[in-house]
């Protein structure tokens, strides 16, 4: 998990560092958490919350090993939610407890940074 935290960092460091030179907005980051079926979902609320978190904390770290200096380069907004069971990836969406669903996903958040 760190290896693909580290990738999304230089990966966003690198488009941002293009976007500034351009005079253009960086991007920040969504992190959303997910779980398969639960029959508790404030638990999978929760617990997918967790997991969303770990991932952002794991991809600042890694932002700020690249280059520590270069703050105005990386996205200052990265945010995190648990979506719990709410958002089952299509095709495993009958209710079962699917692994496919316990995952994390990353997403580009446009004119989010002031």
């Amino acid at each position: 998990m760190r290896l693909i935290c580290d990738d999304i960092a230089r990966a966003i460091s690198t488009v941002n560092q293009h976007l500034v030179v351009m005079q253009r907005q960086p991007f920040g980051l969504l992190v959303g958490g997910h779980t398969s079926s639960s029959s508790n979902p404030i638990l999978a609320e929760k617990f997918s919350c967790a997991r969303a978190q770990v991932v952002s904390d794991f991809i600042r770290e890694a932002l700020q090993r690249i280059d520590p200096e270069a703050e105005m380069l990386r996205p200052t907004t990265i945010r995190f939610h648990g979506y719990g069971s709410t958002r089952p990836l299509p095709g495993f969406d009958d209710g079962g407890n699917h692994p496919e669903n316990r995952r994390v996903e990353v997403s580009l958040l446009f004119d989010s940074i002031d």
